[in-house]
């Protein structure tokens, strides 16, 4: 057995025993398994709704009649492409 075999099994026996260590204190502490778990899910909402309204406060509108509100449906797409295929 080489050195590489016998790292890789102590890296995973030592996994197995944290995950056995992590489940078992969150079955032994529920309360705080679900405020971890709330806590994270709150951050995760925190950091997308910061993100989406960053995206919002800097994005530049494109100069477009209220019929067009996309570049797909204006043809610009296809215009780019077709001048940059010149």
């Amino acid at each position: 057995m080489t050195w590489f075999h016998t790292a890789r099994a102590a890296w995973l026996s030592g996994f197995s025993l944290d995950l056995k260590l992590g489940v078992r204190m969150l079955v032994k502490y529920p309360g705080l398994t679900v405020v971890g778990g709330l806590a994270m899910a709150f951050g995760i909402w925190f950091g997308a709704v910061t993100f989406h309204m960053f995206g919002i406060l800097t994005s530049t509108k494109l100069p477009l009649s209220e019929s067009i509100s996309t570049p797909w449906q204006a043809g610009i797409l296809s215009r780019t492409l077709s001048a940059m295929r010149r």
